[in-house]
C-alpha cells in the first residue's frame, strides 16, 4: 500500500514498527519522493545505505525523527546535509553511531533548522565540540535545543554557543541575542552556575527552561538562578527537579520578578531544601500557575491551604482554570491539608454553580490542567489517592451531597484513627469501608464510607445440577 501510494505521501509515521527492515526502506525510496514529515523512531534498521537512499530522494523533507536508529551514521548525515537543505525539525537523540563529524555537517549545511534534539548524543565529547557549538550559534532560526543527557558537555564548551569565541563586550546590551524559546540541559553533571550566568542576557525570549539534575543532584545554586531569572521575563515552564542545593531563596526571588506572572508549570521534585515558606510565596504571586510538582520535598499543609486561595482569586477575575499539585512522598503533609483541599474543592465548585455532568478525564492533560471548574487536582500518598479522586469526580459531576459525605467520612476516619485504641479490633473493617470501595463504581461510594453489604438471597431453585 505504501509503495502504490508513494508519490502522494507527504506525512509518514513509522514509529516503533518492529517489522520494518532495510529492504522495506529501499522499496519506499523508489516511490516516496514528496515526503515532508518522516518519523522512524525506534525502528530496527541497521543498514545505513537504505536510510541514505530514502533521504536523498526526498528533497522537500522538513521534519525528520530518527532517534534511536543505529543506521543513523556519519554517511547518512552527509547525505542528509547534501539533499535536505530545507530541514527544520531534526531529532537524532540516542543515535550512538553518529559522531561529531556527521553532526557538524548537519549543523553547517542544514541552515533552516528551528528544532534540534540531541538527547544523550555521543557526538559532543570529541575535540570538535566547540565547532559544533559555533555552528549552532550561527543558526538564526533555532528555537528549540535539547541537550539532555549529553554527559560530556561542560561549561566551557557550552559557552561557545551562548557567548561565542570572543570575550564578552563591556556593554551587556551588545551581547548577541539568541532566538531560543526552549532549551533542555537536564542530566548534565558537569554544568555549574557558570552556564546560568552565560544564559543571562542572551535568551530574552526563553519560554521553557529544563535544568533537571541527576540522581546525585546538580551543581546549580541560588546564586546562579539569581543571575539568570531576572533576564527571562517570558518563562512559562521551569523544571528544577533534583537540584538539591537550591532553597526557598530561589522561590522567593522568582515570586518577586515579572516572570511570576507568566509561569504556568513549575517542577521542584526532589529539591530537598524547599519548604512551605517558598511555596506559599509562589502560590501568592504566580497567578497563572497550573501545575506544581513538589514530591519528595519539605512541602506541608501550609502549601495545601494556600492553593485554594489562588484558584479562588483566579475564578473571580477570569475563566475557571484549575490547578494540579503533585505532592506525594512529602512527610510534612498530613490529613489536615488534604481535608482542606477536599473542603475547598467542594466550596469552589458549589460557588461556580454548575449543573450535574459526567467527569471528563481529558481535563487533566500532562502539565496543563484546564478544568471547567475551579478545582485542585491533588496527587498525594497512595493510601488516600482513591478517596481524593472519588471526591474530585463527584465535584465534576455536580454531586455535591455525595462529595460532602466523602470529605466528612475521610475526616471522621482520620480523627478516629488518631485516637489510640478508638477502633480496637475493627480498624481493618472501618478502613475498608472508608477507602476500599472508592473505585468499585458510582454507587459503591456515594456516602463516603461505603455501601452496606446486601443480604444474600437464593431462590429455592437457584442451584441445579445439569
Amino acid at each position: 500500500m505504501l509503495v502504490s501510494a508513494g508519490p502522494f505521501l507527504r506525512h509518514l509515521n513509522l514509529r516503533g514498527c518492529a517489522q520494518l527492515g532495510s529492504n522495506d526502506l529501499f522499496c519506499l525510496a523508489t516511490r516516496t519522493t514528496n515526503l515532508v514529515t518522516l518519523s522512524l523512531e525506534g525502528c530496527p534498521i541497521l543498514d545505513s545505505s537504505s536510510l541514505a537512499s530514502l533521504l536523498s530522494r526526498n528533497l522537500h523533507l522538513r521534519t525528520l525523527d530518527v532517534s534511536g536508529l543505529k543506521a543513523m551514521t556519519d554517511e547518512v548525515a552527509s547525505e542528509l546535509s547534501l539533499y535536505c537543505k530545507n530541514l527544520e525539525v531534526l531529532d537524532v537523540g540516542w543515535c550512538t553511531n553518529l559522531s561529531e563529524v556527521g553532526l557538524l555537517e548537519i549543523v553547517w549545511f542544514c541552515t533552516q533548522l528551528t528544532q534540534l534534539r540531541l538527547c544523550e548524543s555521543s557526538a559532543l565529547h570529541g575535540q570538535r565540540s566547540q565547532e559544533i557549538m559555533l555552528g549552532l550559534r550561527a543558526l538564526r532560526g533555532l528555537k528549540v535545543l535539547v541537550l539532555s543527557g549529553c554527559r560530556d558537555l561542560t561549561d566551557d564548551v557550552l559557552r561557545f554557543y551562548l557567548r561565542g569565541p570572543l570575550a564578552d563586550p563591556v556593554d551587556p546590551s551588545e551581547l548577541k541575542k539568541l532566538p531560543l524559546r526552549q532549551i533542555n540541559l537536564s542530566r548534565i553533571p558537569h554544568l555549574t552556575d557558570a552556564t546560568l550566568r552565560n544564559l543571562a542576557g542572551v535568551v530574552p525570549h526563553l519560554q521553557r527552561l529544563e535544568l533537571a539534575g541527576s540522581a546525585n543532584g546538580a551543581a546549580f545554586t541560588n546564586a546562579g538562578f539569581a543571575a539568570l531569572l531576572p533576564h527571562t521575563p517570558k518563562l512559562t515552564h521551569l523544571d528544577l527537579e533534583d537540584n538539591h542545593l537550591i532553597t526557598d531563596a530561589t522561590l522567593q526571588l522568582l515570586a518577586s520578578l515579572p516572570v511570576a506572572k507568566s509561569l504556568i508549570h513549575l517542577q521542584l521534585s526532589y529539591c530537598l531544601e524547599i519548604t512551605d515558606g517558598g511555596l506559599i510565596r509562589i502560590l501568592q504571586s504566580c497567578t497563572h500557575l497550573r501545575n506544581l510538582e513538589v514530591d519528595n520535598t519539605q512541602a506541608g499543609d501550609g502549601m495545601l491551604m494556600e492553593a485554594p486561595r489562588l484558584v479562588s482569586r483566579r475564578a473571580k477575575s477570569s475563566a475557571a482554570v484549575g490547578l494540579r499539585i503533585a505532592a506525594y512522598d512529602c512527610g510534612a503533609i498530613t490529613w489536615v491539608g488534604v481535608s482542606e483541599i477536599l473542603a475547598q474543592n467542594l466550596t469552589l465548585t458549589r460557588a461556580h454553580n454548575q449543573k450535574r455532568r459526567d467527569s471528563d478525564p481529558s481535563t487533566f492533560q500532562d502539565d496543563s490542567y484546564t478544568s471547567p471548574l475551579p478545582l485542585i487536582r491533588l496527587k498525594c500518598t497512595f493510601e488516600w489517592q482513591r478517596l481524593v479522586d472519588a471526591h474530585t469526580r463527584r465535584c465534576l459531576r455536580g454531586e455535591y451531597a455525595a462529595a460532602e459525605q466523602i470529605a466528612l467520612g475521610f475526616s471522621r476516619w482520620m480523627m478516629e484513627e488518631a485516637e489510640e485504641g478508638a477502633w480496637g479490633g475493627h480498624a481493618r473493617r472501618r478502613r475498608r469501608r472508608a477507602l476500599g470501595l472508592a473505585e468499585q463504581g458510582d454507587e459503591a461510594f456515594v456516602m463516603g464510607v461505603g455501601r452496606r453489604r446486601l443480604r444474600a438471597f437464593s431462590a429455592p431453585s437457584s442451584c441445579a445440577v445439569m
